[in-house]
């Protein structure tokens, strides 16, 4: 990559079924066209058993967005799976754990959603609430809220005003769409919440220089619908890839 040119974001895939039982790889068209309008390339990285693959496809990017999806499986923090678990790809909890930890490593950017940000948080030593509805007793939480639209905004939740999420969005207070039903229950070392409602946390960042931010909301899919901002973390992703690209540029000459 030449410094004028737009950095690669790595995009994660989810494995699907459809209705005629076929195997699918893919990803929400939201994802791909949200970072295309903060100025970056998105490539995808398929579920696939070879890592090889995975590695090389990790190499040529500049960031990541780790998307949502299925449920992260249990045995990741030590959990047996609760009667209520939805559907789990271990395939692809291996490929993103590759992915955040080589990210971490290389200190390279990071932007989490939803599932993202919950695998984020299992990968660096945390624990989510597998079943909102059954486990989780935090003032302020419905299992209304785990199942709204994803483009219709469901509540509003609370941003710590000296955070990277604050910076980016321009506010301490912002709507956000809420369509999930595992949450963060014990956070990872090294990570901070930034924002939360009811108690409930709805984004991390990493500690330190490492650019890695999770939010649990999908903006993907609201930014361009009712809430604008959230396109700034797409942005800020894109910003900060171009910055990595630049100092790895720079210890090569």
């Amino acid at each position: 990559m030449q410094l004028n040119e737009p950095p690669s974001i790595g995009i994660s895939t989810c494995c699907y079924r459809t209705a005629d039982d076929e195997l699918k790889i893919g990803v929400a068209r939201e994802y791909i066209e949200s970072i295309i309008a903060a100025g970056g390339v998105p490539i995808l990285i398929p579920v696939t058993q070879s890592l090889e693959t995975v590695a090389a496809i990790y190499s040529r990017c500049s960031g990541l967005l780790i998307t949502g999806g299925e449920d992260v499986s249990p045995q990741l923090y030590g959990e047996n799976p609760h009667e209520k678990i939805g559907p789990v790809c271990e395939s692809r909890d291996e490929i993103e754990k590759y992915l955040i930890l080589s990210a971490k490593e290389e200190q390279k950017p990071v932007l989490g959603i939803c599932r993202g940000m919950q695998i984020i948080n299992v990968v660096l030593g945390g624990t989510l609430f597998q079943d909102l509805e059954t486990q989780c007793s935090i003032k302020g939480h419905s299992s209304k809220l785990a199942y709204d639209a994803e483009s219709q905004a469901a509540h509003e939740i609370a941003i710590d005003e000296d955070s990277r999420l604050a910076a980016q969005l321009g506010r301490e207070t912002i709507a956000v769409n809420s369509w999930h039903h595992q949450a963060i229950k014990r956070l990872a070392p090294g990570l901070r919440a930034s924002a939360r409602h009811g108690g409930l946390i709805e984004a991390v960042e990493a500690e330190g220089e490492w650019y890695c931010v999770g939010v649990q909301c999908h903006p993907e899919s609201i930014w361009d619908k009712q809430v604008r901002e959230w396109l700034n973390v797409f942005k800020q992703l894109v910003l900060e890839a171009r910055g990595f690209e630049r100092k790895r540029l720079s210890t090569r000459e």
